[in-house]
């Protein structure tokens, strides 16, 4: 007799990752250069580093490629496993990821809160990505002058 396998309902999992070090990098090849983009080529990409609130396959550190051109109801982005660090890709719309390159330019990132579903052995699916400055003094609980 074969026993039922058990099925397994996929946990939802928050993450905090707090940013390190971030860039971007835009570039453009012009038509004929390579046999693999025979057309030219254009593409931005975010870079981001950081620390993890907790481990991931014995990994402290996470690093993540942001790149531009998802359409809202698109799923957000992966985890795409650990060597040295846990690597994930991320996709945004444009307007978000133009509102992102003006915060990294501005070098005002500071953390990165990501929902995953379904994680196991680091790959998983990214079902939300939001990316945090600073908060304003009000948000951190001081005294805002009112003068």
């Amino acid at each position: 007799m074969r026993r039922k396998a058990k099925s397994r309902k996929t946990a939802l999992e928050w993450f905090k990752i707090k940013v390190t070090a971030s860039a971007a990098s835009v570039s453009y090849r012009d038509p004929g250069l390579s046999r693999i983009d025979p057309d030219g080529d254009a593409d931005s990409v975010i870079k981001i580093e950081g620390t993890l609130d907790r481990p991931v396959l014995k990994r402290a550190t996470a690093f993540m490629y942001v790149f531009c051109g998802a359409t809202v109801g698109d799923n957000p982005g992966s985890a795409i496993g650990a060597t040295t660090v846990w690597q994930l890709v991320i996709r945004l719309p444009r307007e978000q990821f133009m509102d992102l390159l003006v915060i990294i330019t501005a070098q005002r990132l500071v953390e990165v809160d990501l929902l995953l579903d379904g994680l196991s052995r680091g790959t998983g699916k990214v079902r939300s990505a939001s990316f945090y400055t600073e908060p304003v003094p009000y948000e951190r609980d001081e005294d805002v002058d009112e003068t």
